[in-house]
């Protein structure tokens, strides 16, 4: 409600995530929908809906039709590749019994400038671009250029109409980390040393008793990617600190003290429905230790999942609703 106060503090660890990046590109802010937390979810279904309503209006032409009922989706990481691949299932799955007619002419489009999925294995990155053609989505490789209501344009000049956008590309800076008194790195957010301490934005001195960790921490000489598995190793590094401190009686964390030092578990991205992919460890030469594919990979990645969720109320709901869907239909 606008209301400020002061919280004091001993340590203090900035832990408020990030936004999508939006590249200078004219026209993100104000026509596409961002897909970073539940809130945005729920926006993104509305519009869905939405337009599938709109587009049942008789009087609609056809082409209004497939403008309002094409999904652009910007940004083939893993949230851009799994919202893809969940849409096209949904509309192969359930809009071709509950709305034949808007179905026909629904399309999901992903736009990726580089590579789909492009911390992945090689051969991995190969078997999601297939997958989800077979799946019904659209792969085009473009620069957007600019974004209008109704409309992407890419740098070729190509111009692709569209009742939706996901924006789903990276993540940049937030006003909260822009307002504070500590350095930033290159891409606008707070960087960070290899303590994850971030810096004096007016000396440059380290602050022994700031971190920043997760999305809105930036460690320019050691850059991490915005993984879930990231902050949650971050953040044991930092409680170790603060306990080792605390067991010592001493108010400053030691200078010598250990750094941070990440270990990649591995990355998964589910696909369509009963296809997913799964790489585990990274060699020393940059390949991967172990890759999975096809259902067996799918099934391990709902297994983590289920796993990654906080009680074992939240774990029952959720598989009952996959169960659920599966069997009834979403």
């Amino acid at each position: 409600d606008g209301h400020e106060y002061e919280v004091k503090f001993d340590k203090l660890a900035v832990c408020t995530g990030a936004l999508g990046t939006t590249f200078g590109v004219p026209g993100v802010d104000e026509h596409t929908f961002p897909l970073r937390d539940a809130t945005h979810a729920f926006r993104i279904r509305e519009r869905l809906l939405t337009n599938v309503a709109l587009a049942s209006v008789p009087s609609r032409t056809r082409e209004e039709r497939k403008k309002l009922l094409q999904t652009v989706i910007v940004g083939g990481g893993p949230t851009g590749v799994e919202f893809a691949g969940e849409l096209a299932s949904f509309i192969r799955e359930t809009m071709r019994k509950a709305h034949p007619e808007a179905c026909a002419d629904m399309k999901v489009t992903l736009i990726e400038a580089n590579e789909l999925l492009g911390s992945f294995d090689g051969s991995l990155r190969k078997y999601a671009a297939s997958k989800l053609t077979q799946g019904g989505v659209d792969i085009v490789k473009g620069i957007v250029q600019r974004v209008t209501d109704g409309a992407v344009e890419l740098k070729d000049g190509t111009a692709i109409p569209t009742g939706l956008i996901v924006w789903s590309t990276g993540v940049g800076p937030t006003p909260f980390m822009s307002s504070l008194p500590f350095m930033l790195s290159k891409g606008g957010r707070l960087a960070v040393n290899d303590r994850l301490n971030v810096f004096d934005k007016a000396t440059g001195e380290v602050c022994a008793d700031v971190f920043a960790l997760g999305d809105c921490a930036s460690n320019s000489e050691t850059p991490l990617p915005p993984l879930a598995q990231v902050a949650e190793q971050q953040g044991k590094f930092v409680a170790k600190l603060l306990n080792a401190e605390a067991r010592e009686g001493g108010f400053r964390l030691d200078e010598s003290a250990s750094t941070f030092k990440y270990l990649h578990l591995g990355s998964m991205a589910a696909l369509t429905t009963g296809e997913a992919v799964i790489e585990l460890g990274k060699k020393d030469s940059g390949g991967s230790l172990l890759t999975m594919t096809g259902i067996s990979s799918w099934l391990a990645w709902r297994s983590a999942y289920l796993t990654r969720l906080g009680t074992w109320r939240s774990r029952f709901h959720v598989a009952m609703d996959w169960l659920t869907s599966m069997v009834f239909g979403r």
